[in-house]
C-alpha cells in the first residue's frame, strides 16, 4: 500500500501522498449507511464507529512466536493494529477521524439526529460446523417516548470475497413496541441440517439486520460476519529430527457433522523435509474419530515446518502445522 506514512495514517493526515484516503478507509474509517430516495437524493441514516480495522494482522516471522502464543494463540499471526490506529474509541482515535474527515467532500456525515433506539445482533463466534447457528436480536429504547420498530433479519452464506451465496434464514421483525427504557430480545436458530449444503468456501456467513423506527424514521442497520469454526486437527510429531532418518506423524480430529465425511484426503507439505504429497483416506462416520498416520524423511538441515491439510467433500482445508528442527 502506498508508499504512505504510517504516522500520517495513524493521525488522520490523509492529504499526504500516496493513497492516504484509501489506506485510512481500510484501517480506521467510520462506516456510514445512506438511504437512497426515489429522486436520487441520499440521506445519512447511521454512522458505525467501530467496525473497521479491529484485527489488523500480518504474517509473523517463523520462530518469533512466544511460548504462550504457541500454546494458546495463533503463532503465525502478528497483531499490528496499534501501528495503524490509536485505541478504538479513545480521544486520540476520534481526533484522527475528525482530522481525516476535513478532507472529505461531504459535509453532512456527522450531522446529529434523534437516535434513541439501539439495535444489536449477537452470534456465538465459537459456533462449529455441525452446531445450530443461533442469533439474538435486541432492541432497546433509550429515549423518553414509546417507539415501534419494524425490520428484517437475513442470514446468508457468502464467499470469502464477500459475494452473497445463498440465503439461510429470513425473518420479519414486525411491530415491536418499546416503552421508554424497555429492552426486547428475539432469538432465531438455523439447524445444521438446513445450512450444511449451502455453505461456500471458508464457511463464512453474512448477517444483515435493518430496523426502522416508525415514529422517528430512524434506521438501525447491523451488518456482521460469522465464520463457522472447523474441527481442530491435532498433530503428533517429534520436535527434532535428523537428515535421512524417517519419523512418523499422526493427525486426528472428530467428525462434528451429522453426516458421513466422504472423498477424504490428507495433503502434506514440509519444505526441506519432503515434497507435497496427497494420501487418500477412508470415509469418516458421524461423530467418529479420524486418525491418519504417515512418515516423513528430512533432506535439509534447519528449522522446518510440517503443514497438513485435511479435505473432504463436506469440509475443505482443515489445517494444522508443527515445527521441526532438523540436525
Amino acid at each position: 500500500m502506498g508508499p504512505m506514512s504510517l504516522r500520517a495514517i495513524k493521525e488522520g493526515n490523509v492529504n499526504l501522498p500516496y493513497d492516504g484516503p484509501f489506506v485510512f478507509a481500510e484501517v480506521n474509517a467510520d462506516r456510514v449507511d445512506w438511504f437512497l430516495g426515489k429522486d436520487g437524493a441520499i440521506e445519512r441514516k447511521q454512522v458505525v464507529k467501530n467496525s473497521v480495522g479491529m484485527f489488523i494482522s500480518t504474517k509473523r516471522a517463523f520462530g518469533r512466536a512466544t511460548w504462550r502464543e504457541m500454546q494458546h494463540g495463533d503463532p503465525d499471526r502478528e497483531d499490528v493494529t496499534n501501528q495503524y490506529k490509536f485505541e478504538e474509541g479513545s480521544e486520540e482515535e476520534r481526533a484522527a477521524i475528525r482530522q481525516a474527515s476535513k478532507f472529505s467532500k461531504r459535509t453532512d456525515v456527522y450531522e446529529t439526529t434523534a437516535e434513541d433506539v439501539k439495535l444489536s445482533v449477537v452470534s456465538d463466534p465459537d459456533t462449529f460446523m455441525g452446531n445450530d447457528i443461533k442469533l439474538t436480536v435486541t432492541l432497546e429504547n433509550t429515549g423518553q417516548e414509546r417507539r415501534t420498530c419494524n425490520g428484517t433479519l437475513v442470514l446468508g452464506s457468502m464467499y470469502y470475497t464477500g459475494v452473497f451465496h445463498r440465503e439461510l434464514l429470513s425473518r420479519k421483525i414486525s411491530a415491536v413496541e418499546l416503552v421508554p427504557g424497555q429492552t426486547k430480545s428475539m432469538e432465531y436458530s438455523v439447524p445444521a441440517t438446513q445450512y450444511l449444503d449451502d455453505l461456500a468456501d471458508h464457511c463464512l456467513c453474512n448477517i444483515s439486520c435493518v430496523c426502522i423506527v416508525k415514529e422517528t424514521r430512524q434506521h438501525c442497520v447491523i451488518r456482521d460476519e460469522l465464520r463457522l469454526r472447523k474441527p481442530r486437527l491435532k498433530i503428533k510429531a517429534p520436535n527434532a529430527a535428523k537428515v535421512g532418518d524417517s519419523f512418523s506423524v499422526q493427525v486426528s480430529f472428530e467428525n462434528p457433522l451429522p453426516v458421513t465425511l466422504t472423498q477424504c484426503e490428507l495433503r502434506v507439505e514440509g519444505p526441506g523435509i519432503q515434497k507435497p504429497v496427497v494420501y487418500a483416506q477412508n470415509n469418516i462416520d458421524v461423530k467418529k474419530m479420524f486418525l491418519g498416520t504417515f512418515k516423513m524423511t528430512p533432506v535439509k538441515v534447519g528449522a522446518k515446518e510440517i503443514v497438513v491439510y485435511f479435505n473432504c467433500r463436506q469440509i475443505s482445508a482443515i489445517t494444522t502445522s508443527h515445527p521441526v528442527t532438523v540436525a
